[in-house]
């Protein structure tokens, strides 16, 4: 790219897009909208008519689909609010390809994008942390309570635990490429630590999803490397995570993981495990009911409590009947 000014500009404005968890919730389409207008003031010499439209419309495709289904939506007003939501599944798409266009090099934009999204995720699990520790909070309250209190105790930076494990999760598989591409022992002992931390703040928070899916991204991530350090890399890893687990203090003693062990119907009182489960199968019902076109954008979570209320009594129904017959 000959403007400088530009340049300097894209690359800030991608830090901004990977640092994306620290920046206020009410704010955080402002970076995705400024990088589309820099990627656009950056081909000013170039004309879009070279832009690769055929591609675009495939990457867009998802959110093409988004769009159509509010032709039959029940609720056209919270369609509109997801699609809103959506909206960077187009957005991204264009300006990777305007960007392809002005022929800069990638691999500085990704270096950037990476340690931004790193740094900005160590950064709020960090200074999050030590704020709830400096208040009323002992070290053992905040390690137990830490899950809830970014949720509910942040204000614009709340952030619901699951999303917060899951930006760990990918700043973790980014440390886990930075490290290898790094030659300065310093850098790398830099980046180690973050990764601890990182799985600390991962253990902590004790959502099995993204531990899971990390867990299996690792795997995937070590037979790409075919190396033995790989393997003791991902090995110390899952130590860290199931050490952090078992020995840290938790709410009334209670271990997510153990719900994975007893997933049942017969439970009065379901645990998050079996109500996701049951949730499942009821969307499997609802996709059965509308396999093609589905119900609309925004009326989704409508139909699924319909499918979810109609199961519900149902299994009522079944549970009077087979009362009535031991009675009798």
């Amino acid at each position: 790219m000959k403007n400088k000014f530009l340049f300097n500009l894209l690359k800030l404005v991608i830090c901004l897009n990977g640092a994306t968890l620290i920046i206020p919730n009410k704010f955080k389409a402002y970076p995705v909208l400024l990088f589309l207008v820099t990627a656009m003031l950056s081909i000013q010499t170039v004309r879009l008519k070279c832009l690769n439209y055929k591609r675009l419309f495939l990457l867009s495709l998802p959110f093409l689909i988004f769009c159509f289904s509010l032709l039959y939506t029940d609720n056209l007003l919270k369609g509109f609010s997801k699609l809103s939501t959506l909206s960077a599944l187009v957005a991204f798409p264009l300006i990777m390809l305007i960007l392809q266009l002005t022929r800069v090099n990638f691999k500085i934009f990704e270096r950037l994008l990476y340690s931004s999204f790193i740094l900005s995720v160590s950064i709020f699990g960090m200074c999050s942390f030590i704020y709830f520790w400096s208040q009323e909070f002992t070290l053992s309250e905040t390690i137990i309570h830490y899950s809830n209190l970014i949720n509910i105790r942040l204000g614009l930076f709340s952030i619901h635990p699951i999303y917060f494990s899951l930006y760990i999760g990918i700043a973790l598989i980014l440390s886990l490429e930075k490290l290898k591409s790094l030659d300065k022992a310093r850098l790398k002992v830099l980046i180690i630590l973050i990764i601890i931390m990182n799985m600390v703040f991962m253990g902590i928070l004790m959502r099995k999803g993204p531990i899971i899916s990390f867990f299996l991204a690792c795997i995937v991530w070590m037979f790409q490397n075919k190396s033995f350090r790989s393997f003791i890399l991902i090995s110390a890893l899952a130590s860290i995570i199931i050490g952090t687990i078992t020995l840290l203090p938790k709410y009334k003693n209670f271990n997510r993981f153990g719900e994975l062990l007893s997933i049942s119907n017969t439970h009065e009182t379901k645990s998050s495990t079996q109500i996701r489960a049951d949730i499942f199968k009821c969307s499997i019902q609802g996709v059965i009911e509308s396999p093609i076109f589905g119900y609309g954008l925004g009326s989704s979570n409508k139909n699924l409590m319909s499918v979810i209320k109609s199961i519900q009594a149902l299994m009522k129904l079944i549970n009077i009947i087979a009362i009535t017959n031991i009675y009798q």
